[in-house]
């Protein structure tokens, strides 16, 4: 059985690998490496392969899939067996809570933001909205974490990456101040409204909110 530690290395290697054409695959119980012909057979990558061959057995046989997050394609919202996944291991009993959606059902039955974290900033003067969005879509790039969702499946739970398309996670609101139209501002700001469903996400959301002035 793969430790923690040897199931995310072998999840990063083959993820590492995919992102540059090199195939791993698991077939009789032996490891097949195909890569592109650009790449030496004594390069870093296939290297660290060979060093792991054996928990990347391991990882394929145990996941039932060579496709993971860091191929090329779109990753279909909702639908996590057409998606690239793999299993997150044991839980914690403090990880189940945040995990079973069924635990806390009560209270979001109550509020669908339960579970939720605001936090509000608050800019004033000129906002370069396009530098502001290159570096929301950079952060969702290079932070797998806020791009997660989990879900259950045959009572095991698995860890399924959404892509890093910013129209899933960023939203812009705009209302002038002092305006009767801006009566639903405290709504947005403070996420009312906003289900936090664990499962199909996304669980990290933007909303920039520029006010504009009546006043000359």
């Amino acid at each position: 059985m793969l430790s923690d530690i040897e199931f995310l290395k072998s999840f990063e290697l083959l993820r590492d690998a995919n992102q540059v054409g090199i195939k791993v695959t698991l077939q009789n119980d032996r490891l097949m490496v195909k890569a592109p012909k650009h790449i030496c057979s004594d390069s870093n990558f296939l290297l660290d392969i060979k060093a792991n061959q054996q928990i990347i057995a391991e990882f394929l046989s145990l996941t039932g899939d060579t496709s993971v997050p860091g191929n090329s394609g779109e990753t279909e919202l909702n639908e996590p067996d057409k998606g690239r996944f793999y299993l997150s291991g044991d839980v914690t009993p403090v990880q189940l809570y945040w995990l079973d959606e069924r635990i806390d059902a009560e209270y979001k039955k109550l509020s669908g933001s339960h579970g939720s974290i605001v936090s509000i900033l608050k800019l004033e003067g000129f906002i370069d909205e396009e530098i502001l969005e290159r570096a929301v879509t950079h952060l969702l790039q290079r932070h797998e974490s806020l791009r997660s969702i989990f879900y259950q499946k045959d009572n095991q739970y698995f860890i399924h990456l959404l892509p890093a398309r910013l129209d899933l996670y960023y939203k812009k609101y705009t209302f002038v101040e002092h305006s009767p139209a801006q009566t639903s501002l405290l709504d947005i700001i403070e996420f009312n409204g906003h289900y936090f469903d664990i499962s199909a996400g996304p669980l990290f959301i933007i909303r920039f909110v520029q006010i504009d002035s009546l006043l000359p």
